[in-house]
């Protein structure tokens, strides 16, 4: 197993351990691997979602029409991933340090791209990648189609911030309640970055 593959896997199933590791090591490139993967990972989501005609399930906010808004996202979504990874680490840098917390910039840059990212895959970005390859809309599949759609989303959510609070809680050595709330705050922006421009 590469040292990369490490890192994602201990994301997942030991990620205070994993997220020690990544800021000790300080190989930003690991980080940079990481937001890659999934911006990477979803623009082919997107590429297929724009050859099946797939429109976006909540109407654009940014000026793009419906038909042409998953062509258009292939290219813009990785920057927004890296941009909302920097802009959460900075505002993370800054509230924690506010808290009493000790990380550098670069000591969280890396676990936070492991912590806000990896999260996705297992079951958000698998669904989505079904559901745009076989043109399926889990809303229109009765109540158990609406129950994993509220599920997917929701679940995927509570586990991106539980990684970013170990993350916060590991770098900056903050109590639980400073790590959350630090994380709360810095993460309110970045979701709204992703809520305008991902779709």
């Amino acid at each position: 197993m590469s040292k990369f593959a490490g890192y994602v896997w201990g994301t997942i199933v030991r990620p205070a351990a994993t997220f020690r590791r990544l800021a000790e090591e300080k190989r930003i490139g690991q980080g940079w691997a990481a937001v890659l993967l999934v911006g990477v990972l979803y623009s082919v989501v997107c590429a297929i979602a724009a050859i099946n005609g797939i429109k976006p399930v909540t109407e654009p906010i940014l000026p793009i029409s419906e038909e042409s808004y998953y062509f258009w996202q292939m290219f813009f979504g990785p920057p927004v991933f890296i941009g909302a990874w920097y802009l959460f680490t900075y505002l993370n840098l800054l509230l924690g340090r506010a808290f009493g917390g000790k990380g550098t910039f670069q000591a969280i840059l890396i676990p936070l791209g492991f912590a806000f990212c990896i999260p996705m895959l297992p079951i958000m970005w698998t669904t989505d990648l079904i559901c745009m390859t076989l043109v399926i809309d889990l809303r229109a599949l009765g109540t158990l189609g609406q129950i994993w759609d509220v599920f997917y989303q929701t679940s995927t959510s509570l586990w991106i911030m539980a990684t970013c609070v170990i993350a916060t809680r590991e770098v900056h050595q903050l109590s639980l309640g400073n790590a959350i709330a630090t994380t709360i705050i810095s993460i309110i922006p970045v979701a709204s970055l992703i809520a305008v421009t991902v779709r």
